[in-house]
């Protein structure tokens, strides 16, 4: 091919500046989530104890995790930082969700052991009100 007239259309382009002469390729950069990551990761074993609730122990660990990173976020003067409330919030309902959990599973486990004593238990009364 011939890279000459590719050369020829880049110059007559009209759309083409300089990015040193327009204002939006000149704005200042910053780093907004520079010395966050231990809220991030409080938010994060926050958001994963809830989604892992039904895997017994695990909501229990991240959670602990959570509030570990939050109470690092705190220390080190992120103390107005969104991201560690909401990483508490998360790793609180996480945990209280996983105790439920335990619970309904622990009282089903009893249930289905008692089960046939109440069965029994019902039958024999019901021949007594024959």
């Amino acid at each position: 091919m011939d890279d000459r007239r590719w050369t020829d259309w880049d110059s007559r382009c009209p759309h083409k500046e300089d990015s040193t002469n327009n204002p939006y390729y000149n704005q200042p950069t910053h780093s907004p989530y520079k010395g966050q990551g231990f809220a991030v990761a409080s938010m994060v074993c926050g958001i994963l104890s809830m989604m892992l609730t039904c895997l017994g122990i695990v909501p229990f660990i991240l959670g602990a995790f959570s509030l570990l990173f939050a109470s690092l976020a705190y220390r080190k003067g992120k103390r107005r930082n969104n991201l560690v409330f909401y990483g508490l919030v998360a790793s609180g309902f996480g945990i209280i969700s996983a105790i439920i959990m335990l619970v309904q599973i622990y009282a089903v486990q009893l249930g289905g052991t008692q089960m046939s004593t109440y069965r029994q238990y019902l039958q024999e009364y019901y021949e007594q009100q024959r």
